[in-house]
């Protein structure tokens, strides 16, 4: 990924979403958030945040999500807006709903078939626009888990995919100033698998235990939105 510009790094340093009392990528760690802090949070993601509003572990938040959606095919889906029969664009529908936090944890189906490095550039491009429509926001991307062992080795994908997918998810929060959940690095064995206790029984899927651990990395790690004024001339 080619280093920003010092131009474009000091813009970046100036949007809402980074807080100079909590600089990127990391957020600290404290007391888990309350529901509170999630109403105006829009959770963005594939079958395992699916997985995470079924579960109801966010009640307070609104989710933006569709079954087999990846970094290059999400931008091109509809989605339906909560209450409407409308479809519209992903970054419309978010748009909608009160977003001052948007989580984001795409790449999973991504990773199935392409390297990380083509599957991050998809994602790049994804995140390019949401930075660009949703600078008033803080924005955390979320490092997917990774697969079982025995998952990775029927499909012939190296464990190091995930981890390079993660790295190059933390350089780019990192430049772009906004915010990593390290869900990837959670729920992982030494040897870069998805743990068998946290297994949905298909080798893909984090099971109610596993989306715990989501929960609470989740709300243990928050930022406080950057406060902007506007004075009258």
């Amino acid at each position: 990924m080619a280093p920003l510009s010092p131009a474009a790094t000091a813009e970046a340093v100036n949007k809402a979403y980074a807080n100079p009392s909590n600089p990127p990528p990391f957020p600290k760690t404290g007391p888990a958030a309350s529901d509170d802090y999630f109403k105006d949070a829009v959770f963005i993601g594939d079958s395992i945040m699916d997985d995470v509003e079924m579960f109801n572990l966010f009640p307070t938040a609104n989710f933006v999500t569709k079954v087999g959606i990846s970094p290059l095919s999400a931008p091109r889906k509809e989605f339906r807006y909560k209450g409407s029969r409308e479809y519209e664009s992903m970054y419309d529908v978010v748009a909608k709903y009160p977003h001052r936090k948007i989580y984001i944890m795409l790449g999973s189906n991504s990773l199935d078939n392409k390297r990380s490095d083509l599957a991050f550039a998809d994602y790049q491009t994804m995140m390019e626009t949401f930075l660009e429509r949703f600078s008033d926001s803080i924005i955390y991307l979320i490092a997917p888990p990774s697969q079982t062992k025995h998952k990775l080795e029927e499909l012939k994908i190296p464990p190091k995919r995930y981890a390079n997918f993660r790295d190059l998810l933390v350089a780019f929060a990192q430049e772009r100033q906004c915010y990593v959940i390290d869900y990837y690095s959670v729920v992982l064995t030494e040897q870069g698998y998805l743990p068998g206790k946290y297994d949905c029984g298909d080798g893909i899927h984090p099971n109610y235990e596993g989306l715990r651990l989501f929960e609470e990395a989740v709300r243990t790690h928050t930022v406080s939105p950057v406060i902007q004024f506007t004075f009258a001339k």
